[in-house]
This record gives structure tokens, sequence and C-alpha cells, in this order.
């Protein structure tokens, strides 16, 4: 039978099957265009993100308005919220039975555990000795560790915008550095090594995210689950031996509102990661690379106007060195992609 006809020869009018689309399994978008997906996706990861921003930065200060530090602790209640709302999400909304995944799943899932308890947890550690502006900045210089490693210990060579945005990275991180310094912010060296740590862990999480999605296609809600459900049991060990555990208790005991605020905070970053897998599943990870990196110059900026801090020019020079950098490598490694990304998105919107 040739296909798109029926038994009697007629034309079916059957419309082909569409893919469904799904926000926290619940919310079907596949029937809307292409750039309104686009929109919904970068709205989600916008606004859910900024108010985890708002968040962390309001808890941190409080630890360190009553000089405790208490970066652990926060990271354990995050993930705890994680396997909460990503139970939640596959028990009720997916309607999916939650199994223990295949071995070589578990294992990568235990390798992705310790590099989130890096990524996510020495983020929040590192917020107690760094300023946010300056700890979202490093935050966005994992190129250069990336090339660190690449050259020394890979021989691997690169091309000239690879080295130009490097160049662009460094002197922004000297720039921030200096402002920092002139203007009597938050800025210890134990907060680098932290937030050198969260980098190296960033580093791996995309790698073992793509294989085990290529090996064993998990939902992302399963993904979510188990590798935070990995991570927490490291994070408990780490601050019951430091003693964060106890003293965080305690601390949100004294101070409800701070644990309100962790509850926020927990639930606007799972939420944005439910969001940032689902551009980069439909767009794929260039259009997560541009969409985060805007979104970390309105964090930054946010972070200025709602926690009044001592200002340096020096800090917008920084920036813009550093997403400059960000901007030529995205461009030198992704220019034939990003022309065809806006080629698409024009002909979605006029369609």
């Amino acid at each position: 039978m040739v296909p798109g006809s029926s038994a009697l020869g007629l034309k079916s009018t059957t419309a082909p099957i569409r893919t469904p689309v799904l926000i926290w399994g619940m919310i079907d978008i596949s029937a809307l265009p292409r750039y309104l997906q686009f929109l919904i996706a970068s709205l989600g990861v916008f606004a859910f993100f900024i108010i985890f921003g708002i968040q962390q930065e309001a808890v941190t200060s409080a630890f360190t308005a009553h000089d405790t530090h208490l970066g652990l602790f926060m990271s354990v209640l995050m993930f705890a919220i994680y396997i909460l709302v990503s139970s939640a999400e596959l028990t009720f909304a997916s309607k999916q039975r939650i199994r223990l995944p295949p071995r070589p799943a578990c294992v990568l899932y235990m390798l992705l555990g310790g590099c989130s308890v890096l990524s996510s947890g020495f983020s929040n550690v590192s917020c107690e000795y760094l300023n946010y502006p300056s700890q979202v900045m490093y935050k966005s210089c994992k190129l250069l560790l990336v090339m660190v490693v690449g050259i020394f210990m890979l021989r691997k060579r690169y091309q000239w915008y690879s080295y130009c945005a490097a160049v662009s990275l460094t002197t922004g991180l000297v720039l921030l550095s200096v402002a920092d310094s002139e203007s009597a912010l938050n800025h210890d060296v134990l907060g680098v090594v932290f937030i050198s740590g969260s980098l190296f862990g960033d580093a791996f999480i995309s790698n073992l995210q793509e294989m085990i999605y290529r090996d064993f296609s998990p939902s992302e809600g399963e993904v979510i689950l188990f590798q935070r459900s990995c991570g927490i049991s490291i994070l408990l060990v780490l601050s019951v031996a430091t003693g964060q555990l106890k003293e965080g208790v305690a601390f949100v005991f004294d101070h409800p509102s701070v644990l309100g605020r962790i509850v926020m905070f927990g639930l606007a970053g799972v939420s944005g990661e439910y969001f940032i897998m689902l551009l980069t599943r439909l767009f794929g990870a260039l259009s997560c690379v541009l969409t985060t990196s805007i979104r970390k110059a309105m964090t930054i900026y946010l972070s200025f106007l709602l926690f009044p801090k001592p200002y340096n020019h020096l800090y917008l020079v920084a920036s813009i060195c550093i997403f400059a950098g960000i901007g030529l490598n995205t461009w030198g490694k992704n220019r034939q992609q990003l022309s065809d990304f806006w080629r698409r998105l024009r002909k979605s919107s006029v369609e």
C-alpha cells in the first residue's frame, strides 16, 4: 500500500503523529510554533535562574552576617529538594515507575553525582568567600580550565578564536580581582579554590549526561533524580564531618526565614534545570549556552541593584571582556550552526 493512502485507494487525512514536548511531564507544547517553544524554554531559564541567583545571594549574605559557613548544609537541602521534585514529577505527572537503572548507568550516575557535588556544592560554598558578581563571572570561565587541561595534559591545539577568547577571559579575571580589591568587597583566595573545583565538575557533567542520554535514553526527571541522589550521599558525609549539618539545623530553627529562602532557591534551581534540558533537547547546546550567558549578565546587574555594594567601573570592563570571550569562542565553534539556527528561527516566526 502506498504511504498516505487507505485500503480503498483514497488519500488518508490522518495527521502525522507528533512527538510530545512536555514541561514537567504535564504541559505539552509540541503544537506550538518552534519560535514559541524557544521563547517558552528561554523565559523559563531566565525566570527561574534569576530567582535562583537572588535567593542564593540572600542566603549566603545571611550566613556571612552571622559569621557562619553553611554552604555544604545549603547544598544538602538543595539536593533534597531536587530529589523530591523529580520524584513527584516522575510518579504523578509522567506516571513512571521509579526503577533502579542498569549497572553501567549506575556507575555513570555515581560519577555524575560526584561531579554535581563539585559543581553545585562547591559553587554554594564559594559564595561565602567571593562576592556574588565575581562568583558568577568566575563561573563563566570554564573555557580556560578546558584549554589548560587540553594543552598541558592532552597536547591539543586550538583555533585562533579560542586563544583570543582565553586572552579576553584572563584579562577579565585580572580586572575583576583588581576591582574587588579596590572596592574592598569579599574576595578570598579560598573562594577562588572552591569556584575552580566547581568549574572542574562542570567540565565533566555535560559529557557524562550526554553518555547517559545516548546509551540509556532516560527522561530529564530520571537524570535529576539519580544524579542528585548519588550526590546527596557525598554531601551528607561532608556536612556531618565538618559539623555543618548540626550547625545548619540549629541556624534555620533560629532563622526560619532563611529556610524559606533555601526552599525557594532549590525549587527555582530544579525548575530552571528542567527548562535547560528542554532547551538543549529542542534547540541544541548552542542555544542553551547563549541563553545562559545572557542570563548571567542580567543576574550580575540585578545583584548590584538588589544587594547594594561598592561599584567600580572595572566591573563593567571585566564583564565585557569575559562575555566577549564567551561570545567569540561560541561564534568560532558554531558559525554555521549559529547561522542555520537564526535562519530556522526567522522562518518559523514568519510561518
